[in-house]
C-alpha cells in the first residue's frame, strides 16, 4: 500500500471516531494584494478590446481555477475574424516565467498567436505583425 494511501485511511478512521483535528482557519488578509497586472487588464486593455473594430470577442481565463493544471495559460484569449490571439499581460518589467515561455514555444510550434503585452501598443503591434 502506497504512503498516500496509508494516509487517506487514517483520516478516514480518524472522521469515523471523531478524532480527527478540524483544519485552522485560513487567516485573512489584513491588506489588498498588489495586483498591477488586474487593474492594467481592467483599465486599459478590456476597454481597448471593446473599442477595437477588429476584435469580435475576447474573454479572460481564471488561472486561479485550473490550480496548478492551469499554470502558463496566459491571462486572456480574443478573436478576430482570421484569428484567434493568446494574450499574457505583464505589468511592471517582469517577463514570462519558465510555464508561460512553454506554453509560447507550444504556440509559435502550432502557429497560434501569442502576445505577451506590457502596453497596449503591444497588441496592436502583434495584432498588425499577424494580419498584416
Amino acid at each position: 500500500m502506497k504512503k498516500s494511501d496509508k494516509a487517506r485511511m487514517l483520516a478516514f478512521t480518524q472522521m469515523a471516531q471523531g478524532t480527527l483535528k478540524p483544519r485552522k482557519k485560513r487567516k485573512k488578509e489584513t491588506r489588498p494584494r498588489s495586483r498591477p497586472e488586474d487593474k492594467f487588464r481592467n483599465e486599459e486593455v478590456i476597454p481597448f478590446l471593446k473599442k477595437d473594430k477588429r476584435i469580435k470577442g475576447w474573454m479572460r481565463i481564471e488561472n486561479g481555477v485550473n490550480g496548478k493544471h492551469g499554470k502558463g495559460i496566459p491571462d486572456m484569449l480574443f478573436w478576430t475574424y482570421r484569428h484567434e490571439y493568446w494574450l499574457e499581460l505583464k505589468a511592471e518589467c517582469n517577463g514570462l516565467d519558465e510555464s508561460q515561455r512553454i506554453f509560447k514555444q507550444h504556440c509559435i510550434r502550432t502557429k497560434k498567436p501569442h502576445i505577451t503585452a506590457w502596453t497596449i501598443m503591444d497588441i496592436t503591434e502583434g495584432i498588425r505583425r499577424v494580419e498584416g
